[in-house]
């Protein structure tokens, strides 16, 4: 600011212009200001004339503060004229400190803001007996629980300055979120390279978003990192060349493209392409960036295509429908938990698991449970028959037939048998795939290890043939089935 500026800002207009000005401002200011200083022999006198005036000291004043002020020796003029200004701001800070906690509680929880009947009535026309939502009642929560200054704001504050609002609600989450995403970025730009991980995804309004995650090293504490930064809507399009736009774009804005040393998709042509593909339009450009695909997800693949045998897939059909069955309605669950206590009293678990579409760890746990409770799920079906309708719909009573006759059938039991334990080699693969610090190296050491285990298994085959069919006889056996070759 300049000291012109400076005196016109903090010089006070007068109240009248009728008011009198003084006789020393009236006249004329002459030697040192209006005309040059020429009688060097009258100059201790003028000098001393001067300092006496009035614009002198105004001018002498003017400086000083002007000086105090733009070094922060003292606090600005506007503060000075308004002595409870700054505890105004103080106080109006922390009113929204109350806020943006509240709002940072509930995204660190995953809590939505907006809860049922949140009509977005302000909380101070909240009743009692109404319910207008999560982040209201959690502001209720700290003003009973003792935050003075947040009722006092909920209070006293006018409508329109109550800061709750859903827009300022989204407000400050876009604020939140622009400093977690820079407070990322710092760390990224530190490191030496970077590696970028993207998917589509469609939101709840079914618009497909680009989801980016950077994997990095952090400088600090030298450990892997892998880091969700933006979400950005696919407008124009989920082709190769648009997505591929979209992702130089943030990264020119934010990073510097040329640290890229990777690329991980999926396996979709969008993405994969070798010609119109993300990653080699990207690599076009940057050929340091190479492309990986997901490693656990080509194990997916592969497993995918094992499960299109026929006996297979109709096993895990059935291991579906009898999650269903138990997950659909609670008595049926629980005559399940009663047949396992009278069935299996030692096992320590009591649910079956869905067999997940995506993730096969959660896969190989749904299928070493059905199999662990097979015992127990047969009685409990047989029960649920015996008791009929009296007890049961006519719709429990069939399914409960149906899948009687289908688990206890010989072709289900070797299937599920087989398939569990050929599946089971995968699981330390597939976890330790999925870990955040894995390298290649002793990624292809496991994979190695994997091969070596099942070229075993198919050299032995004999030996493995033999435990399995003996597995197949006691399940058969446990129920009563006689064996049958399938």
């Amino acid at each position: 600011m300049s000291l012109d500026r400076y005196l016109k800002r903090i010089t006070p207009c007068p109240s009248s212009a009728s008011e009198p000005i003084s006789t020393d401002v009236r006249k004329s200011k002459g030697t040192f200001i209006e005309t040059p200083f020429t009688n060097f022999k009258k100059a201790y006198e003028l000098c001393d004339s001067h300092a006496d005036r009035h614009y002198h000291k105004d001018a002498v004043v003017f400086c000083d503060g002007f000086v105090q002020e733009m070094s922060g020796r003292q606090a600005s003029v506007a503060v000075q004229l308004r002595r409870d200004l700054s505890h105004c701001i103080q106080t109006n800070r922390r009113k929204l400190h109350s806020i943006v906690e509240t709002i940072m509680l509930c995204g660190r929880q995953n809590i939505p803001l907006r809860g049922h009947r949140d009509s977005g009535t302000d909380i101070k026309g909240a009743s009692s007996s109404s319910n207008h939502g999560n982040f209201q009642a959690l502001l209720t929560f700290r003003v009973s629980a003792g935050d003075t200054i947040l009722k006092e704001h909920l209070e006293s504050a006018g409508k329109n300055a109550i800061y709750t609002s859903p827009e300022i609600q989204n407000q400050i989450l876009n604020i939140l979120g622009d400093y977690i995403r820079d407070a990322i970025l710092t760390k990224v730009r530190s490191s030496l390279c970077y590696s970028l991980v993207a998917d589509e995804v469609t939101d709840c309004s079914n618009k497909e978003q680009l989801c980016l995650v950077l994997r990095y090293v952090e400088t600090s504490s030298c450990q892997i990192r892998k880091d969700l930064v933006t979400f950005l809507e696919c407008d124009g399009g989920i082709t190769g060349d648009a997505l591929s736009d979209m992702m130089l774009k943030f990264l020119s804005d934010h990073l510097d493209p040329s640290k890229l040393r990777g690329q991980a998709y999926d396996g979709a042509s969008n993405m994969s392409g070798k010609t119109k593909g993300a990653a080699s339009r990207i690599c076009s450009k940057y050929p340091l960036a190479l492309y990986t695909h997901c490693a656990s997800h080509c194990l997916n693949l592969v497993v995918v295509a094992s499960f299109e045998e026929k006996s297979v897939r109709n096993m895990t059909g059935v291991v579906n429908r009898l999650s269903t069955f138990f997950f659909a309605h609670p008595k049926r669950q629980k005559k399940l938990e009663e047949a396992i206590q009278n069935t299996q009293p030692d096992s320590n678990v009591q649910k079956l698991k869905d067999l997940c579409r995506t993730r096969w760890v959660e896969r190989i746990d749904a299928l070493d449970r059905v199999r662990k409770l097979h015992p127990s799920i047969v009685a409990c079906f047989e029960t649920i028959s015996a008791e009929g309708s009296s007890m049961w719909s006519n719709e429990s009573v069939v399914d409960a037939n149906t899948l009687l006759l289908a688990i206890t059938s010989t072709e289900y039991i070797a299937a599920l048998v087989i398939t569990q334990e050929c599946i089971q080699y995968l699981y330390s693969l597939t976890t330790s795939l999925q870990m955040e610090a894995k390298d290649i190296v002793h990624a292809m050491a496991e994979v190695n290890s994997l091969t070596s285990s099942l070229e075993q298994v198919r050299s032995n085959i004999d030996t493995y043939h033999s435990q399995w069919l003996n597995a197949i006889s006691d399940m058969c056996d446990s129920v009563g089935t006689t064996p049958s070759v399938p």
